[in-house]
């Protein structure tokens, strides 16, 4: 019998301005791109050293470029930091 909530505690997050820019072109189901799901999760954080630890994650498991970050963290005040 499966369990009504999850043994930990979990938090949904949902992403409501998203473009065609922001969405994965081929995967299924679709996704966003992985430096917005980075950027968002950044901000998401409760801790700038959260936020710092999100996104060096991303660089340095090498999932993702700084340029790439960069841009999409002041691509239309996307980063509210």
């Amino acid at each position: 019998m499966r369990e009504a909530r999850p043994p930990y505690p979990l938090v949904v997050h949902y992403s409501r301005n998203l473009t065609s820019r922001d969405i994965h072109p081929v995967r299924q189901p679709p996704q966003t791109r992985l430096a917005r799901s980075l950027v968002d999760a950044a901000t998401w954080m409760a801790t700038d050293r959260g936020a710092q630890a999100v996104l060096a994650a991303g660089v340095q498991q090498r999932l993702v470029r700084v340029t790439d970050l960069m841009a999409e963290a002041l691509r239309e005040g996307g980063c509210h930091c």
